[in-house]
Protein backbone atom coordinates (compact mmCIF):
# COMPACT_ATOMS: atom_id res chain seq x y z
CA UNK A 1 0.00 0.00 0.00
CA UNK A 2 1.59 3.52 -0.35
CA UNK A 3 1.78 6.17 1.76
CA UNK A 4 -1.01 7.98 0.14
CA UNK A 5 -3.13 5.34 0.05
CA UNK A 6 -2.34 5.23 3.98
CA UNK A 7 -2.68 8.42 4.89
CA UNK A 8 -6.20 8.07 2.79
CA UNK A 9 -7.22 5.31 5.02
CA UNK A 10 -6.31 6.99 7.97
CA UNK A 11 -8.44 10.33 6.88
CA UNK A 12 -11.40 7.67 6.24
CA UNK A 13 -10.88 6.18 9.48
CA UNK A 14 -10.51 9.17 11.32
CA UNK A 15 -14.25 10.69 10.20
CA UNK A 16 -16.13 7.56 10.81
CA UNK A 17 -14.81 7.29 13.97
CA UNK A 18 -15.85 11.27 14.96
CA UNK A 19 -19.15 10.44 13.05
CA UNK A 20 -19.54 7.69 15.53
CA UNK A 21 -19.23 9.57 18.45
CA UNK A 22 -21.27 12.18 17.39
CA UNK A 23 -23.74 9.85 16.30
CA UNK A 24 -23.63 8.25 19.83
CA UNK A 25 -23.86 11.64 21.35
CA UNK A 26 -27.00 12.63 19.58
CA UNK A 27 -28.66 9.30 20.29
CA UNK A 28 -27.65 8.72 24.04
CA UNK A 29 -27.24 12.09 25.60
CA UNK A 30 -25.71 12.81 29.05
CA UNK A 31 -26.65 13.37 32.13
CA UNK A 32 -27.65 17.22 31.98
CA UNK A 33 -25.34 19.00 35.18
CA UNK A 34 -27.47 19.86 38.37
CA UNK A 35 -27.60 23.91 39.12
CA UNK A 36 -28.36 25.45 42.57
CA UNK A 37 -31.68 25.97 41.44
CA UNK A 38 -32.62 23.45 39.41
CA UNK A 39 -32.14 19.13 39.98
CA UNK A 40 -32.49 16.60 37.00
CA UNK A 41 -33.82 13.63 38.14
CA UNK A 42 -33.95 11.59 34.83
CA UNK A 43 -35.63 11.62 31.25
CA UNK A 44 -39.03 10.52 30.52
CA UNK A 45 -39.42 7.91 27.24
CA UNK A 46 -41.79 7.93 25.13
CA UNK A 47 -43.05 5.49 23.06
CA UNK A 48 -42.67 4.90 19.69
CA UNK A 49 -45.03 5.83 17.10
CA UNK A 50 -45.97 5.32 13.28
CA UNK A 51 -43.08 6.72 11.47
CA UNK A 52 -40.51 6.56 14.32
CA UNK A 53 -36.71 6.95 12.80
CA UNK A 54 -33.24 6.67 14.86
CA UNK A 55 -33.81 10.64 15.59
CA UNK A 56 -36.79 12.05 16.93
CA UNK A 57 -37.33 16.04 16.48
CA UNK A 58 -39.20 17.45 19.09
CA UNK A 59 -40.63 21.22 19.27
CA UNK A 60 -42.51 23.47 22.00
CA UNK A 61 -43.13 22.27 25.75
CA UNK A 62 -46.58 23.19 27.32
CA UNK A 63 -47.37 22.51 30.50
CA UNK A 64 -51.41 23.12 31.41
CA UNK A 65 -52.46 21.68 34.51
CA UNK A 66 -50.62 18.46 35.95
CA UNK A 67 -49.81 17.64 32.02
CA UNK A 68 -47.38 18.35 29.91
CA UNK A 69 -47.52 18.35 26.19
CA UNK A 70 -45.03 17.19 23.86
CA UNK A 71 -45.08 17.75 20.39
CA UNK A 72 -43.10 16.29 17.86
CA UNK A 73 -42.12 18.06 14.53
CA UNK A 74 -40.39 14.38 13.14
CA UNK A 75 -44.00 12.18 12.91
CA UNK A 76 -46.97 14.60 14.13
CA UNK A 77 -47.39 12.78 17.56
CA UNK A 78 -48.40 15.07 20.39
CA UNK A 79 -47.30 13.63 24.05
CA UNK A 80 -49.59 14.14 27.00
CA UNK A 81 -47.43 13.33 30.31
CA UNK A 82 -49.07 13.34 33.57
CA UNK A 83 -47.09 15.21 36.36
CA UNK A 84 -46.60 14.25 40.27
CA UNK A 85 -44.77 16.45 42.88
CA UNK A 86 -42.71 14.00 44.10
CA UNK A 87 -42.40 11.51 41.41
CA UNK A 88 -40.70 10.81 38.21
CA UNK A 89 -43.42 10.29 35.56
CA UNK A 90 -43.53 6.19 33.94
CA UNK A 91 -44.86 5.32 31.01
CA UNK A 92 -48.40 4.46 32.72
CA UNK A 93 -48.83 8.75 32.26
CA UNK A 94 -47.94 9.01 28.63
CA UNK A 95 -50.84 9.33 26.30
CA UNK A 96 -50.46 9.84 22.56
CA UNK A 97 -52.21 12.16 20.00
CA UNK A 98 -50.64 10.49 16.47
CA UNK A 99 -51.40 12.17 13.32
CA UNK A 100 -49.40 13.91 9.95
CA UNK A 101 -46.02 15.83 10.67
CA UNK A 102 -44.97 18.07 11.37
CA UNK A 103 -46.57 19.18 14.80
CA UNK A 104 -45.32 21.88 16.96
CA UNK A 105 -47.00 24.08 19.81
CA UNK A 106 -49.89 23.32 21.54
CA UNK A 107 -52.35 25.08 23.69
CA UNK A 108 -55.15 24.30 25.97
CA UNK A 109 -58.05 26.46 26.53
CA UNK A 110 -58.82 27.28 30.05
CA UNK A 111 -62.79 27.16 29.42
CA UNK A 112 -63.29 24.17 27.31
CA UNK A 113 -60.15 22.37 27.94
CA UNK A 114 -60.04 21.32 24.70
CA UNK A 115 -56.43 21.50 23.07
CA UNK A 116 -54.93 23.36 19.58
CA UNK A 117 -51.86 21.87 17.90
CA UNK A 118 -50.22 23.99 14.77
CA UNK A 119 -49.17 21.40 12.11
CA UNK A 120 -47.18 23.36 9.37
CA UNK A 121 -46.79 20.38 7.06
CA UNK A 122 -51.17 20.87 6.63
CA UNK A 123 -51.39 23.56 7.46
CA UNK A 124 -53.75 23.75 10.05
CA UNK A 125 -54.23 23.47 13.66
CA UNK A 126 -55.66 20.75 15.15
CA UNK A 127 -58.50 20.59 18.34
CA UNK A 128 -58.52 17.75 19.87
CA UNK A 129 -59.74 16.27 23.21
CA UNK A 130 -57.02 15.61 25.82
CA UNK A 131 -59.16 13.31 28.06
CA UNK A 132 -59.10 10.36 25.14
CA UNK A 133 -56.30 11.98 23.04
CA UNK A 134 -58.94 12.05 19.89
CA UNK A 135 -59.17 14.25 17.29
CA UNK A 136 -62.47 17.28 17.27
CA UNK A 137 -61.84 19.29 14.73
CA UNK A 138 -59.16 20.65 11.71
CA UNK A 139 -58.59 24.42 11.60
CA UNK A 140 -57.17 25.62 8.24
CA UNK A 141 -55.27 28.39 9.11
CA UNK A 142 -52.22 30.54 6.98
CA UNK A 143 -48.99 28.24 5.89
CA UNK A 144 -46.27 26.96 8.23
CA UNK A 145 -48.08 27.49 11.19
CA UNK A 146 -45.72 27.01 14.27
CA UNK A 147 -45.96 28.96 17.58
CA UNK A 148 -49.25 28.76 18.71
CA UNK A 149 -50.65 31.37 22.32
CA UNK A 150 -53.82 31.61 24.27
CA UNK A 151 -54.98 35.37 24.60
CA UNK A 152 -56.84 35.52 28.23
CA UNK A 153 -57.85 38.84 28.16
CA UNK A 154 -59.37 38.31 24.55
CA UNK A 155 -60.24 34.27 24.97
CA UNK A 156 -58.35 33.91 21.81
CA UNK A 157 -55.52 31.63 20.31
CA UNK A 158 -53.26 33.24 18.58
CA UNK A 159 -51.57 31.59 15.46
CA UNK A 160 -47.62 31.74 14.13
CA UNK A 161 -47.47 31.49 10.28
CA UNK A 162 -43.49 32.17 8.95
CA UNK A 163 -44.21 31.52 5.60
CA UNK A 164 -46.78 34.10 4.85
CA UNK A 165 -45.71 36.35 7.68
CA UNK A 166 -49.37 36.36 9.37
CA UNK A 167 -50.91 35.41 12.66
CA UNK A 168 -54.49 33.87 12.62
CA UNK A 169 -56.47 34.29 15.07
CA UNK A 170 -58.87 31.24 16.59
CA UNK A 171 -62.12 31.67 18.62
CA UNK A 172 -61.68 28.92 20.97
CA UNK A 173 -65.42 28.52 21.46
CA UNK A 174 -66.38 28.34 17.69
CA UNK A 175 -63.10 26.43 16.96
CA UNK A 176 -63.06 28.83 13.80
CA UNK A 177 -60.39 31.55 12.31
CA UNK A 178 -61.51 34.50 12.69
CA UNK A 179 -59.45 36.92 11.12
CA UNK A 180 -55.52 37.80 10.77
CA UNK A 181 -52.74 39.83 11.29
CA UNK A 182 -50.06 41.24 8.91
CA UNK A 183 -46.24 40.91 11.17
CA UNK A 184 -43.88 42.24 8.72
CA UNK A 185 -41.84 39.79 9.82
CA UNK A 186 -41.27 35.91 9.59
CA UNK A 187 -42.87 34.73 13.16
CA UNK A 188 -41.85 31.41 15.42
CA UNK A 189 -43.36 32.17 18.79
CA UNK A 190 -44.76 34.87 21.27
CA UNK A 191 -43.60 35.66 24.83
CA UNK A 192 -45.46 37.88 27.49
CA UNK A 193 -43.69 40.88 29.08
CA UNK A 194 -44.70 43.47 31.42
CA UNK A 195 -43.75 46.94 30.46
CA UNK A 196 -44.85 49.64 32.94
CA UNK A 197 -47.29 47.43 34.55
CA UNK A 198 -48.67 46.84 31.13
CA UNK A 199 -49.22 43.72 29.61
CA UNK A 200 -47.53 43.26 26.27
CA UNK A 201 -46.75 40.33 23.99
CA UNK A 202 -43.07 39.98 21.57
CA UNK A 203 -43.51 38.02 18.54
CA UNK A 204 -40.32 36.57 17.75
CA UNK A 205 -39.34 37.49 13.87
CA UNK A 206 -37.12 35.12 12.70
CA UNK A 207 -36.24 36.87 9.06
CA UNK A 208 -34.84 40.19 10.84
CA UNK A 209 -33.07 40.84 13.97
CA UNK A 210 -36.39 42.57 15.39
CA UNK A 211 -38.87 41.23 17.49
CA UNK A 212 -42.80 42.74 17.02
CA UNK A 213 -43.88 45.06 20.15
CA UNK A 214 -47.66 45.28 20.98
CA UNK A 215 -49.38 45.90 23.82
CA UNK A 216 -52.35 43.55 24.43
CA UNK A 217 -54.87 45.59 25.02
CA UNK A 218 -54.98 47.66 22.41
CA UNK A 219 -55.81 44.45 20.05
CA UNK A 220 -59.52 44.53 18.24
CA UNK A 221 -60.38 42.35 15.58
CA UNK A 222 -62.34 42.15 12.48
CA UNK A 223 -64.05 38.94 10.94
CA UNK A 224 -67.02 37.75 9.31
CA UNK A 225 -69.02 38.84 12.21
CA UNK A 226 -67.93 42.41 11.64
CA UNK A 227 -65.54 42.65 14.67
CA UNK A 228 -62.66 45.80 13.99
CA UNK A 229 -59.56 44.67 13.03
CA UNK A 230 -56.36 46.49 13.93
CA UNK A 231 -53.30 46.16 16.33
CA UNK A 232 -53.18 49.26 18.91
CA UNK A 233 -49.79 50.86 19.23
CA UNK A 234 -47.69 48.67 17.55
CA UNK A 235 -44.15 49.36 17.25
CA UNK A 236 -40.94 47.38 15.98
CA UNK A 237 -37.81 47.15 18.35
CA UNK A 238 -34.17 45.71 18.39
CA UNK A 239 -34.07 42.00 19.64
CA UNK A 240 -33.29 41.79 22.96
CA UNK A 241 -35.83 44.37 24.46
Amino acid sequence: MTKSARVALWFAATLILVLCVLTALLIFPSRPADTHSLRFDGYIVLPKVKNSGALALLDYLTVFGDDLFVASVSTGAVYKIGLHTRAMPDSADVSVFESEPAAHGVVVDPTSHLAFVTRSDANTVDVFDPTNMRLVKRIPVAADPDGIFYEPSNQLVYVASSDTMLATLIDPASQDSIGTISLGGKPEFFDRYHFSGRKARIRRIRSEDQAALSESSGYQYRSRRGLDQAIGRAALAPRGL
